[in-house]
C-alpha cells in the first residue's frame, strides 16, 4: 500500500511540473514581423522629335527617406530591383553602369548610365522600372521622388554619340 502511495504521489508530481510543457497554441513568438513593402517607380519618355534617335540615357533619382533597393554582395543593385521595360526590354542594363549610394542617413541616390540602344520604334514609352523596398506605413508619392539628369539638361543621348536630346521624362510610383 505505501509502494502505490509513493507513486501515486511521484505521477501527479510529474504530471504537475509537465503540465506547462509542449506546444497548446498559446499566443507570443509568431514569427518575424514585417516592416516593409515593395513599391514601383516606372519611367517613360515622351521624344519631342519624331527623328531623334535615342542612344542612351543618364538619369539620377534620389528616392524617399526610408526606401532602398536590393541589392547583391557587392551592393550593386539585383537585376530584379533596377531594370530596363518598355522599348527598352529586351536590352541589357550593364551592371556598371548603375550607381546606388546614400545621400543622406535616410535617403538612398540611383545613378544609371546605359548606352549603345538601337532607336526605339515610338515616340513614348516605358524605358526603366525600379523596384524598392518601402516601410509598411508608407503610402508611394511620385513627389518624393527626385529625378534629374546626370549631365544636365538632358537625360537622353543621342544615337549617333552627339550632345543630348530633348526628351521628357515622367514617372508613376505605387
Amino acid at each position: 500500500m505505501r509502494y502505490l502511495k509513493i507513486t501515486t504521489v511521484l505521477i501527479s508530481v510529474m504530471t504537475f511540473m509537465l503540465s506547462g510543457c509542449g506546444g497548446g497554441g498559446g499566443g507570443g513568438g509568431g514569427g518575424p514581423t514585417v516592416s516593409t513593402k515593395s513599391a514601383t517607380l516606372i519611367l517613360s519618355y515622351q521624344k519631342t522629335n519624331v527623328s531623334d534617335e535615342i542612344g542612351g540615357f543618364d538619369i539620377s533619382i534620389t528616392l524617399p527617406a526610408g526606401a532602398s533597393i536590393k541589392v547583391d554582395g557587392s551592393a550593386v543593385p539585383l537585376s530584379t530591383s533596377v531594370f530596363l521595360s518598355g522599348d527598352f526590354k529586351d536590352l541589357v542594363l550593364n551592371p556598371t553602369g548603375i550607381a546606388y549610394s546614400d545621400v543622406f542617413a535616410t535617403q538612398k541616390k540611383l545613378v544609371v548610365s546605359a548606352g549603345n540602344f538601337t532607336n526605339p520604334t515610338s515616340m513614348q514609352g516605358g524605358f526603366m522600372t525600379v523596384v524598392c523596398d518601402v516601410p509598411v506605413a508608407y503610402t508611394p508619392n511620385i513627389n518624393d521622388v527626385l529625378i534629374s539628369p546626370v549631365n544636365p539638361p538632358n537625360i537622353f543621348t543621342a544615337q549617333s554619340g552627339g550632345g543630348g536630346i530633348p526628351v521628357s521624362v515622367s514617372a508613376t510610383f505605387n
